[in-house]
């Protein structure tokens, strides 16, 4: 739909993407892959739109593609309606540490108070990428809770625990594991 150029397929291609979390990673995928001629433009328009679906598929084509968004990832940030979008939340926290944005340390002073396990895991997890790797503790739940948060906890917290702390966890992971 991209490579057409044609906005009424597009626009399909967007409604059938967000339809489902299946076809969401496809679309998100198809936007992190093809060139920046074909998707910059729809990216700074979803960015820019008032619809937070649209603006969540922005953030995300960015995660994907390793692309600062600039100015509009703090305005998604600031924007109490935004905050309350779980995913588009979290999804901007994430960009946060994967780009680096240390300009946006504060946001995630804040949302590591958060109710919600998902807000408060990705908070944590940009923290971490910024380098503050003394919070990589307050991981460790969700490096024992079996769910979708788990592998990226493992994953980062391996990577930045000292040797003894990791095997130490890794060891009670599996005593947990057999003890079931």
């Amino acid at each position: 739909a991209f490579r057409s150029r044609d906005v009424e397929k597009i626009q399909l291609a967007v409604e059938a993407g967000l339809a489902n979390d299946e076809a969401e990673k496809g679309l998100i995928s198809a936007m992190g892959w093809l060139s920046a001629e074909l998707v910059h433009g729809w990216i700074k328009q979803f960015l820019g739109s008032k619809d937070l679906n649209h603006k969540y598929l922005a953030i995300a084509a960015c995660s994907v593609r390793r692309e600062n968004p600039g100015d509009a990832l703090d305005h998604i940030l600031q924007r109490e309606d935004c905050r309350q979008h779980t995913k588009l939340y979290a999804r901007a926290l994430r960009l946060i540490g994967e780009l680096k944005r240390g300009d946006l340390k504060t946001h995630l002073q804040t949302a590591v108070l958060s109710d919600n396990e998902e807000i408060k895991f990705r908070a944590l997890w940009s923290t971490v990428l910024l380098g503050d790797r003394s919070v990589a503790a307050e991981l460790k739940p969700y490096v024992f809770h079996e769910g979708f948060l788990q592998p990226p906890a493992i994953d980062l917290c391996f990577r930045v625990l000292p040797v003894d702390e990791a095997r130490a966890w890794n060891s009670a992971r599996l005593r947990d594991r057999f003890a079931q």
